[in-house]
């Protein structure tokens, strides 16, 4: 039975100061998450601020907004990820700190409730019921579970009133609705209404205003006494005493009662860490000697009735023998028995920061992997002990940008206020109910479903949801996979529509396929022509380059004697010759020498075609530039131009036809020289170069090629532009590439207008004459 005093402070305004009095002896007052959040949240963005006023590095900037959104909205575990050399990394590493200073209190705060709840609980013929400010049902003690047989009839958000007898709570709800009444509290009478063939239970009711858990009122339920023998009345308090000692001993924080200095009583977990000897102890010999004074003073404090913010401290066990250990530790203000008191509230620190970091960056981690999949994942926590409803526990940012683009759902949502939020954006909203009370009713099963979303994008996506199982394969959650398929939706209507074009273009595909195969048909048969034709081309090449051969030997014979001649005459030998007939004649020698000079190179061009292979020996380089140099130092020396010639590294010799070598270097020289400027330079250099082959460099600092012409230059009888005075047949480049290619080696020009022309030959290298039994010929032996 109830004592009259009892019920007296449980009504009105004494029942939320009772609640809000009870809250400090498991933990720290309420009061102070609010002014933590706020004086931390203030730090962080005032150094934003200083930061931001800086201009420097605004990555890392939105990174730590983020997260102090994210804390904002109750997501605790956000994590910036800032680099350690940033400058902003000491505010990343405060926001860190702060989200877990926050979210340890609120853990805190919730567990202080369920302790509290659960004294609540082993009360019998009593109930707390929790209401909103609507007057809606939000949670209650087990007592209430107990008078409806286990089975609430309410679930949270269903009207209180369902709870009693109309009349009954209409009389309540008068006192219930009068907020200057609520304030100083309502008592009176309810009957529960317990269905049909249950009488109504009457109860004596308390109600007044909370502010913690949120606020709303309390409403507090006593059965109305039964006559009961006097001995049996007796034990109640003797019991409830007894479970309320298993609730303080069971508390996971150490818990002290001290009074003038000396601990009075500990539960088992301050045991545990100061020794069974700590009761009776003093507090002197368990605090160090440089936090002593602090300590007492905050625990007098707290004895004389003023309660203050957690404080850090150090404590060592009872006879000395460990090292003190770390604790944050909160002064509670207690009456025990007739002396006032504190209670001393511990919770072990140190070592668990580290872990409890190290989590919060793996938790860390996993949220941005979350985050960089392409499907939206939503994960549901599956309903606890103390909690009924499936609620929103996770969330990656594809899911927010599907399903919430333009609201703010925050983390613990219930599933059913989610579905409430995001139905109305599906096309089908009936569909959808559908799908989700399905998965609802097979939670342990896989579903899936694909559903069009509205709005000025429309986009299809499909609904994927798994179950989590934990240890022994029992259902711990959800899955919620959002999946973007409007692409692949789109492409499978497109290939619908191909499939059913080609359905009904048969015929004309089979059609195409006949006219492919007589065009397979035709090719082959014009395959067979061009391979005739290519033969025929290749034999009148055969015999254009014979003829071209022949021609030009048959010209040469007369030039040959139409030079002797006009030599002799010239010379006098013929009679005397004047300076007009002088002049005549160098005319005709120079362009017979133009002439022949056309026909070598025309026989050299036929001639380098015609040999299928050539005859290559092993020949030493130097005495056939030698030869080359001397053969253009008088057109050299008449306009000014110098040859450099670099030294040739000793055995390095030439695989070879030698008449092909000369051919090559006499046009590269030739070239150097006859479109060089007047007083320039012709360098003539062989080295060694890649593997098995040896590098000739024929060089000028003349007017150089443009560009465009470059390409061309090896091109027969391609002469450029601003040549047209200069004498040449433009076959002498092609007869070197025709020459060097037919040796196994390549040739390459580099030239840039206004500093000149470099010509590169690769040639292939002869083996040396310490590894070759071949002799190298020079020109002394030709």
């Amino acid at each position: 039975m109830m004592s009259p005093s009892l019920f007296s402070i449980c009504s009105g305004t004494a029942l939320p100061s009772l609640l809000a009095q009870s809250w400090p002896l498991i933990g720290e007052p309420v009061e102070l998450l609010p002014g933590l959040v706020v004086a931390g949240l203030g730090l962080i963005v005032l150094l934003i601020g200083y930061i931001a006023g800086r201009r420097r590095r605004p990555r890392s900037l939105k990174e730590i907004e983020r997260a102090l959104r994210a804390v904002a909205r109750g997501e605790y575990d956000a994590v910036p990820i800032v680099e350690a050399d940033d400058p902003a990394a000491p505010i990343a590493e405060a926001t860190i700190d702060l989200a877990q200073a926050i979210k340890e209190r609120v853990e805190r705060l919730d567990g202080r409730a369920m302790l509290l709840g659960g004294a609540f609980d082993e009360l019998p013929g009593r109930a707390v019921v929790l209401l909103d400010r609507e007057l809606t049902f939000s949670t209650a003690s087990d007592g209430l579970r107990r008078w409806f047989g286990g089975q609430l009839p309410v679930r949270t958000g269903n009207a209180a009133g369902s709870l009693f007898t109309e009349q009954s709570w209409s009389q309540f709800l008068v006192g219930l609705t009068d907020p200057e009444r609520r304030r100083e509290g309502v008592t009176g009478e309810l009957e529960l209404e317990r269905g049909e063939g249950c009488p109504p239970l009457r109860l004596r009711a308390a109600a007044g205003e909370s502010t913690y858990p949120t606020e709303g009122i309390v409403l507090y339920l006593e059965e109305q006494p039964a006559a009961v023998p006097p001995d049996e009345s007796a034990e109640a308090p003797a019991a409830v005493a007894e479970r309320l000692e298993r609730v303080f001993d069971g508390l996971a924080n150490g818990v002290l009662i001290v009074a003038d200095g000396r601990v009075l009583k500990a539960n088992s977990t301050a045991r545990r860490w100061l020794g069974d000897q700590v009761r009776e102890s003093w507090l002197r010999d368990l605090v160090p000697a440089e936090e002593l004074l602090f300590v007492l003073d905050r625990v007098q404090r707290a004895a004389d009735g003023f309660a203050g913010d957690s404080f850090p401290c150090r404590l060592t066990a009872v006879g000395g023998a460990e090292s003190p250990r770390e604790f944050e530790a909160s002064a509670i203000p207690i009456g025990f028995g007739d002396l006032p008191a504190a209670a001393l509230t511990l919770r072990e620190t140190g070592a668990d920061r580290v872990v409890a970091r190290r989590a919060r960056l793996q938790r860390a981690r996993l949220l941005a992997v979350m985050d960089a999949v392409a499907d939206g994942l939503v994960v549901l926590r599956a309903p606890s002990p103390t909690d009924e409803t499936w609620r929103v526990s996770t969330m990656n940012q594809r899911a927010r940008q599907l399903l919430l683009p333009h609201q703010v759902v925050r983390l613990g949502l219930a599933e059913e206020q989610f579905w409430a939020v995001i139905t109305p954006l599906f096309d089908d909203p009936h569909e959808l109910v559908r799908f989700i009370g399905e998965a609802q009713q097979q939670p342990e099963r896989e579903h899936a479903a694909s559903f069009d979303l509205d709005g000025s994008s429309p986009r299809t996506v499909e609904l994927i949801f798994r179950p989590v199982t934990g240890p022994g394969d029992g259902l711990v959650g959800r899955v919620l996979v959002v999946r973007d398929i409007t692409h692949h939706r789109d492409i499978e209507r497109q290939l619908r529509a191909d499939a059913e074009a080609l359905a009904h273009s048969r015929e004309s595909l089979q059609k195409a396929y006949e006219q492919l195969a007589d065009a397979n048909k035709s090719l082959a048969r014009k395959g067979v022509e061009l391979s005739r034709l290519n033969q025929e081309l290749l034999e009148l090449d055969a015999s254009r380059a014979e003829l071209l051969s022949n021609v030009a030997h048959e010209l040469q014979t007369p030039l040959v004697s139409i030079r002797g001649y006009a030599q002799m005459v010239l010379e006098g030998r013929l009679g005397r010759v004047n300076d007009e007939q002088r002049e005549g004649l160098g005319k005709i020698l120079r362009g017979v020498d133009r002439m022949s000079e056309m026909i070598g190179n025309l026989l050299a061009l036929a001639r380098a075609e015609q040999i299928p292979e050539v005859s290559a020996e092993a020949v030493d380089p130097g005495p056939i530039v030698t030869e080359v140099i001397e053969r253009h130092k008088d057109a050299a020396n008449a306009r000014g131009i110098v040859f450099e010639r670099a030294p040739i590294p000793p055995n390095l010799w030439l695989r070879a036809e030698r008449n092909g070598l000369f051919q090559v270097l006499d046009n590269l020289v030739g070239n150097a020289v006859k479109f060089n400027r007047t007083r320039g330079r012709v360098r003539v250099r062989l080295a060694a170069g890649p593997s098995g082959f040896v590098t000739l460099e024929v060089s000028d600092n003349g007017p150089g090629i443009p560009a465009d012409e470059q390409r061309r230059v090896f091109d027969r009888f391609y002469r450029g532009r601003g040549t047209e005075n200069i004498p040449g047949s433009g076959i002498g480049l092609a007869t070197v590439r025709t020459v060097v290619e037919r040796h196994g080696g390549s040739v390459e020009l580099e030239s840039r207008p206004g500093e000149g022309t470099v010509v590169r030959v690769s040639w292939p290298r002869a083996p040396e004459s310490g590894s070759s039994s071949e002799t190298p010929t020079s020109a002394a032996a030709q």
